[in-house]
């Protein structure tokens, strides 16, 4: 979660809201399942059922007090078939979304002069992409 957040371009000294944390928590579990720590449907709700906490525990742990909806998380790089029906209104917005990060993406690479600058568009589009999910 915390490597996540970083990731994502999340300040250190920022205020931790229940979104950023979501964010964070979809970006760490597409991490998990693209290193091949976590595979498998049913390896996502023994997660997902583990990730109750007490609030003493909530207490040690970053972030919000909040719950885990792992399931909602969309996985980026993951091939997914489509359904033989039409795309659902909320599939055409987020598709609507991702597409518009990837040509923000492209106008901040193609003005860039340097790596270090190109990872900065990279880590904008991953922020962008996240936020896709909420669309």
């Amino acid at each position: 979660h915390e490597c996540a957040r970083l990731t994502l371009g999340h300040s250190i000294a920022a205020v931790r809201s229940a979104d950023t944390a979501r964010q964070a928590d979809c970006w760490a579990l597409v991490a998990l399942q693209r290193s091949n720590l976590l595979a498998g449907e049913a390896a996502l709700r023994d997660l997902q059922s583990e990730l109750q906490f007490t609030d003493a525990e909530w207490r040690l742990l970053p972030g919000p007090k909040r719950a885990f909806h792992l399931d909602a998380c969309t996985l980026r790089g993951a091939l997914r078939m489509p359904g033989s029906g039409p795309p659902s209104e909320a599939q055409l917005r987020a598709d609507r979304c991702v597409h518009a990060c990837g040509d923000r993406l492209w106008q901040c690479q193609i003005r860039c002069p340097d790596a270090g600058c190109r990872g900065r568009c990279e880590s904008a589009f991953g922020r962008c992409e996240a936020d896709c999910a909420d669309r």
